[in-house]
């Protein structure tokens, strides 16, 4: 009902922003004049954290969002990891090991962030239903210090360069046999943890309000 009632207002506007690049088109179709892509970033003051430090003991594997049952579908092998989630809604999930995974109360502000720089690796999944475009966990994780695998997709292979800065998978089959292969391989995740956080520092919430004020000007 929200869609069917935003969308005839677009023309209305004098811009739009999309955080997804390939969203452009479609709301050029559905009447917007014009249409501008400013992506997701992070707080620097929420998620940003120290340096990764190699001396710290980087232990677990660690899911963090809302239950879904396509989700629940993905993770239910990595079962035999002993994965831990954190997020809303799972005590309805159809897996008794992923209700006792879950955390319970959900993601506290900031504990993410702690949580994630602590984990050997943390699990991504940019969801079907909101396009497998990117989210704000592309970036908040990053900040973190996170070693992160994610499924692949064109918006973040834009900023995160595969087995270098992320790890990217296609299917169920290919993410355990990366996370096992992470698990084997310390300086791997040191690796991928040192340089995604590099490269995500030009990525926060203030260098997108810069991108905006440019954009409006």
């Amino acid at each position: 009902e929200k869609f069917k009632n935003s969308i005839p207002t677009l023309k209305y506007f004098e811009a739009v922003f999309v955080y997804a690049k390939s969203l452009i088109p479609v709301i050029y179709q559905y009447g917007a004049s014009k249409v501008f892509h400013l992506p997701f970033g992070y707080c620097k003051y929420t998620h940003l954290k120290a340096q990764p430090n190699s001396k710290t003991q980087h232990q677990g594997i660690y899911y963090f969002g809302t239950w879904g049952p396509l989700i629940e579908d993905w993770l239910s092998p990595l079962a035999t990891f002993g994965l831990k989630i954190e997020g809303n809604s799972w005590d309805r999930s159809k897996f008794a090991y992923l209700k006792s995974a879950a955390q319970k109360g959900g993601i506290v502000e900031g504990g993410m962030s702690e949580k994630a720089a602590q984990a050997a690796i943390v699990v991504n999944f940019i969801r079907a239903q909101h396009g497998c475009f990117n989210s704000m966990k592309t970036f908040e994780l990053a900040a973190a210090g996170a070693c992160v695998i994610t499924n692949r997709t064109e918006e973040q292979i834009d900023y995160f360069e595969d087995m270098k800065e992320i790890v990217y998978f296609d299917s169920q089959q290919d993410m355990l046999l990366k996370v096992e292969h992470l698990l084997n391989n310390e300086a791997l995740q040191a690796a991928i943890r040192t340089n995604a956080y590099n490269k995500v520092q030009k990525h926060s919430y203030h260098e997108r309000a810069t991108m905006l004020i440019a954009l409006i000007d």
